[in-house]
């Protein structure tokens, strides 16, 4: 069941504080709907057919760039095949995954987007 439209939940974010960027994607294609989308709090407006080039500025634009010097396959080939620390590793998550889901929904349930974001 729908609660309520993407205008109104991205409004309902903005005044939790949710900074995290907001794309709003719609087929209505007039300037007046994306001034409304902007208003309401979007970062960014995208009409459907979505057009690939569009579509890839902006993931550009909002998508943080990581500035780690941890590369992820690095585990895979400096683990002895033989170590089991990548696998407690990946069972240790794996484990905790139901704890993090329960809380998910949990904020979800009483609309607590900013909660919500940090499980």
């Amino acid at each position: 069941m729908l609660v309520m439209g993407g205008l109104e939940a991205t409004q309902q974010l903005r005044k939790q504080d949710y900074s995290i960027p907001i794309i709003a994607l719609t087929a209505n294609t007039m300037i007046r709907d994306q001034e409304h989308c902007m208003a309401a709090g979007c970062n960014a407006f995208l009409a459907k057919p979505i057009e690939q080039d569009k579509f890839y500025k902006i993931l550009d634009t909002y998508l943080q760039k990581s500035d780690s010097s941890v590369n992820p396959s690095a585990l895979f080939t400096e683990c002895d095949p033989d170590d089991h620390i990548l696998m407690n590793m990946v069972n240790q998550f794996i484990d905790g995954l139901g704890q993090r889901l329960l809380r998910a929904r949990q904020y979800t349930d009483k609309l607590d987007w900013v909660g919500r974001t940090k499980t």
